[in-house]
């Protein structure tokens, strides 16, 4: 997972990062530095998070926001400024939330957290972002991943690793040989998940833990079937 640090002062990229590192000690996390927005539209890495200051003397964030969205990239970006009277250019589909430079020891980690947790939730499988699975099926030492245009696809994996790559997300380990996308449930049987037409069974074991999860979801249509 990557981390952008864009702002033209080195001080407070520095600090920015300090105070990441402090708030969200844990590995396979990488920070990168840019002294302003033109490096950001330039650089070759794929930032999962972005912490962004608005006003730089070159490009300046709103505009790397605006390109972004062009672009449709799924970067999350964190706005740190000193000029609140530019929040309301900012705001912007993938914008976690922003935050004044004098309150970034408070605030930071609180946004952090939460754009850590939503990246969680966008993990890519063979180049394939998790929010297009429906589920995933345990085939001897392969997962076939069925995904929602129709298409599946092999990978040499188990299950158990598959579930830990994916822990955060939507898709959860419903059996021993399946995990479910918990976000495309159509109905709900005793023991079965119904998506997209596939009956997905629910083992007696995780039966209680899957039906949790499921509570987290706000279904229009959702019919319980006993």
């Amino acid at each position: 997972m990557i981390v952008g640090i864009c702002d033209d002062e080195e001080q407070m990229r520095d600090k920015i990062e300090k105070l990441c590192r402090k708030n969200y000690n844990i590995q396979n996390v990488h920070y990168e530095q840019f002294a302003d927005g033109e490096e950001v539209e330039n650089t070759n890495v794929n930032i999962n998070v972005l912490i962004l200051d608005i006003k730089m003397p070159k490009v300046g964030g709103i505009e790397v926001k605006n390109i972004f969205e062009e672009q449709k990239k799924d970067t999350l970006i964190i706005f740190v400024t000193n000029h609140g009277e530019l929040i309301h250019e900012a705001f912007g589909k993938n914008v976690v939330g922003f935050i004044e430079k004098s309150d970034l020891e408070k605030e930071l980690g609180q946004y952090l957290n939460k754009a850590m947790g939503m990246v969680k939730k966008n993990v890519d499988i063979d180049g394939r972002n998790c929010k297009d699975i429906l589920y995933i099926k345990a085939e001897d030492v392969y997962c076939r991943v069925f995904m929602k245009d129709n298409t599946s696809f092999l990978k040499r994996v188990s299950l158990t690793k598959m579930e830990e790559k994916l822990r955060g997300s939507d898709l959860v380990k419903v059996h021993k040989s399946y995990i479910a996308n918990l976000a495309y449930v159509s109905n709900i049987k005793e023991n079965e998940l119904i998506i997209d037409n596939a009956k997905i069974p629910v083992s007696t074991r995780m039966r209680t833990k899957v039906f949790n999860e499921l509570k987290k979801y706000e279904y229009k249509n959702l019919h319980i079937i006993n």
